[in-house]
């Protein structure tokens, strides 16, 4: 399944614009500074902005599916880097990212955030002096994403 240029700049913008806002995972200069964008990133920009309604299903999974070929390929659930947890915790945003069957959907979307988490929590993604501080703000930005998971999730469990 190939995905046309055209799309792939108005799904990216349509995140920039509708989405970040919301949870800012990365901001746009980040990604704008990176001239060729790891494809895991790239991808799952546009498939949590493709989870909107006027993006026709066909587009959200052949997205889905280069997503989770990503995924395969490359690794990203043992490689800790900084552009994985991002990229995790991006898809974590929508569960339909995951898989079209809701249970295994949400299996993997745990899976997945867990995942994240713990890259982070343990330490795994280490950094030169250099990269420290070009990350901070980066690294603060995942931190605040993941207490508000969990704080939204403990406000559930109360709930009920």
């Amino acid at each position: 399944m190939r995905i046309e240029r055209d799309v792939v700049e108005k799904l990216v913008n349509a995140y920039f614009s509708e989405i970040a806002p919301i949870l800012p995972v990365i901001t746009q200069a980040e990604f704008l500074s990176t001239p060729s964008p790891p494809p895991i990133l790239l991808y799952s920009i546009c498939l949590v902005a493709a989870a909107r309604r006027e993006v026709p299903q066909n587009v959200f999974d052949a997205i889905r599916y280069a997503v989770n070929t990503v995924i395969k390929a490359e690794d990203v659930l043992s490689t800790a880097s900084i552009v994985n947890v991002q990229s995790l915790l991006i898809l974590c945003m929508v569960g339909d990212c995951h898989s079209q069957f809701v249970p295994t959907a949400l299996s993997a979307l745990w899976i997945r955030l867990g995942t994240a988490i713990r890259m982070v929590r343990l330490g795994r993604i280490f950094l030169t002096p250099e990269q420290y501080s070009l990350t901070l703000s980066r690294r603060l930005k995942i931190w605040v994403f993941i207490v508000q998971k969990r704080y939204s999730r403990t406000l559930k469990r109360g709930a009920g």
